[in-house]
C-alpha cells in the first residue's frame, strides 16, 4: 500500500491527516477517504490526470485515483 500512496503523492497533494486507503485491482483505482465514509453531494473529475474529487458540501472529504499503477494505460493503448 505505501507504493500506492507514494504513486497517489505523484499526482495530487494529499493532506496530513488521518486517512483510509482502500484499492481496487479490477479498476486499478486507489481510493483515499479523509473523513467517514459518507454518501458525497458531489463528485469533481480531473479527466487528464485520472482523479475524482469526493466533496461533502464545499469540503473535499476524498479522492478517487484512476490507473493508480499505469497498467491500464499499457494494457488498453489508445
Amino acid at each position: 500500500m505505501r507504493d500506492l500512496i507514494a504513486l497517489a503523492r505523484q499526482r495530487v497533494e494529499l493532506p496530513d491527516v488521518a486517512m483510509d486507503y482502500g484499492y481496487q485491482d479490477d479498476v486499478d483505482m486507489l481510493s483515499i477517504l479523509f473523513e467517514e465514509a459518507v454518501s458525497p453531494s458531489r463528485v469533481a473529475t480531473d479527466d487528464e490526470k485520472g482523479i475524482i474529487g469526493i466533496y461533502k458540501g464545499k469540503k473535499l472529504i476524498g479522492v478517487e485515483i484512476l490507473d493508480i499503477t499505469g497498467g491500464l494505460a499499457h494494457a488498453n493503448p489508445t
